[in-house]
């Protein structure tokens, strides 16, 4: 086990992450190996075996790292999916790790998928709203997914090329024209 204090260690995973994700703007994931990372690093592989088990696990401990960024991003910015600046403040607090975040949403693997952990973040921030108002004959996970891919199509895309007032207003009017709808069912 290594010691994550040792700022050696710090500087070798900081290494590895950067070589991982300069080959993931060139490459799909799957063509991408140990190999690879490690001669991009300047490392050897038992020094990347010391600090993940395969580009899986590096691939998951990234996911998680930002699915966390995501969540304290949710819980911090989205106090109601009807607030207008909601979304816009989401994408802001993102935004340093706009880069990182873009590649890893294109990963899809059995093991780890951000986009999947996303949107099960986003269609939980509604619960609230739609246990508040039931509705008899729409599907709750239909709604749901509705809205998360709405959101998430808004994240791509602002994240991609920055926050557009035209975009968020658009999105924030179609929520809320869709959430009326649903109140309806």
């Amino acid at each position: 086990m290594t010691n994550t204090s040792d700022l050696r260690v710090i500087k070798t995973t900081n290494l590895i992450k950067d070589s991982f994700y300069d080959l993931l703007e060139t490459e799909d994931f799957d063509k991408i190996n140990v190999k690879q990372i490690c001669a991009k690093s300047l490392i050897g592989r038992s020094t990347f075996y010391q600090h993940y088990v395969d580009k899986y696990d590096l691939l998951t401990k990234e996911n998680k790292y930002y699915t966390q960024i995501f969540t304290e991003g949710m819980s911090e910015k989205v106090e109601s999916f009807q607030n207008e600046n909601s979304l816009k403040d989401l994408i802001e607090y993102l935004n340093q790790d706009s880069a990182e975040i873009l590649m890893l949403l294109d990963v899809h693997t059995n093991v780890t998928d951000l986009e999947t952990e996303f949107k099960k973040i986003i269609s939980s921030s509604i619960d609230n709203q739609l246990n508040a108002n039931p509705m008899n004959d729409l599907p709750v996970d239909f709604v749901k997914q509705v809205y998360a891919m709405n959101v998430m199509t808004f994240i791509k895309w602002s994240l991609k090329n920055g926050v557009d007032d035209s975009v968020n207003s658009f999105l924030n009017q179609s929520i809320k024209q869709e959430y009326d709808l649903w109140l309806r069912y």
